[in-house]
């Protein structure tokens, strides 16, 4: 009888590689069951600037294609209808692994571009493209 036996990946690379900076925040979500992945990028709103809001390449909307922070942890909150806040711990500077980066509407970085890259720089978010090493 042939054994069934599944391949799963190990994956222990880390968001934030130097000195993060975090800042207390509230994050808009909208969307039911809405949940954040570790990398994913966020825009400070310009309406309400003391909450930050998805980055959204090409927004123009409230700020949303203004990268400027970070979240550096999977997150556990859920909403189950419609839109809502969110308490999350947003990094704001620091040095961040690209590979680990995720834009919301991707689900991952492969829509961002050196513009974007820059911007962050401005920010205090220095990234860095790495290639992780192991098996």
């Amino acid at each position: 009888m042939p054994l069934n036996m599944t391949t799963t990946p190990i994956d222990y690379g880390k968001v934030a590689l130097e000195d993060p900076t975090f800042e207390d925040a509230v994050v808009t979500l909208t969307g039911p069951n809405k949940r954040l992945k570790a990398g994913t990028i966020l825009a400070r709103s310009v309406a309400n600037p003391t909450k930050w809001i998805l980055f959204v390449v090409g927004g123009a909307a409230d700020g949303n294609g203004v990268p400027g922070g970070i979240v550096t942890y999977d997150t556990v909150e859920k909403i189950d209808a419609g839109s809502g806040d969110v308490a999350l711990r947003v990094a704001v500077a620091g040095k961040f692994n690209f590979e680990r980066l995720v834009v919301d509407a991707a689900g991952n970085n492969s829509t961002l571009t050196n513009v974007h890259l820059d911007t962050l720089r401005s920010k205090g978010i220095f990234v860095e493209k790495l290639k992780q090493l192991g098996g």
